[in-house]
């Protein structure tokens, strides 16, 4: 028992450390770039979020196989350019065919995305005046919360993957 807690506080500190980590490199990244360089990430990251949001709801609703029927559906309907249409769809049958942890690393990577993006535009915002610091702090730290759940998710699933692995090799 006491194993498993000790397991269980350094999955915690390691997701934390490691989630602070990639924050501080991708703000300072982002603080010493040139002026507004990554702003225009907003309109991709937004996307990106947006379309993970729709497949993962629509995968609990309608079951995996859903968003690439939805899609295959609408481009049937209105779409006349088939080979586009061809190419969009073994894009989009392969990334509706992700799982779960798939999605994690896919939602890591956006969330890394957003921190380069909010804190380009919190430095732009201030040179405009607004000194919001609360909100400003908010959008920084949900950033950091993103990256730290799937971090940790990542590191859980990863260990309990090493436990059932260990323990089947002990078994034999």
């Amino acid at each position: 028992m006491l194993n498993k807690m000790l397991g269980l506080c350094s999955i915690l500190v390691t997701a934390f450390v490691g989630a602070a980590l990639i924050f501080g490199c991708f703000s300072g990244a982002a603080i010493l770039a040139r002026n507004r360089e990554f702003l225009y990430l907003g309109g991709v990251l937004s996307s990106a979020l947006s379309l993970l949001f729709w497949l993962r709801a629509s995968s609990y609703l309608f079951g995996s196989s859903s968003a690439y029927f939805f899609v295959e559906v609408r481009n049937l309907l209105y779409n006349r350019d088939y080979l586009r249409s061809g190419l969009f769809h073994i894009i989009i049958k392969e990334f509706c065919s992700l799982n779960y942890f798939e999605q994690l690393y896919g939602g890591m990577f956006l969330f890394m995305g957003y921190v380069l993006y909010d804190t380009q535009l919190i430095i732009a915002k201030a040179d405009l005046g607004d000194l919001d610091h609360v909100k400003h702090a908010l959008d920084l730290f949900v950033d950091l919360m993103g990256l730290f759940v799937r971090l940790l998710a990542i590191l859980a699933k990863n260990s309990t993957e090493k436990s059932e692995r260990e323990r089947k090799q002990r078994k034999r």
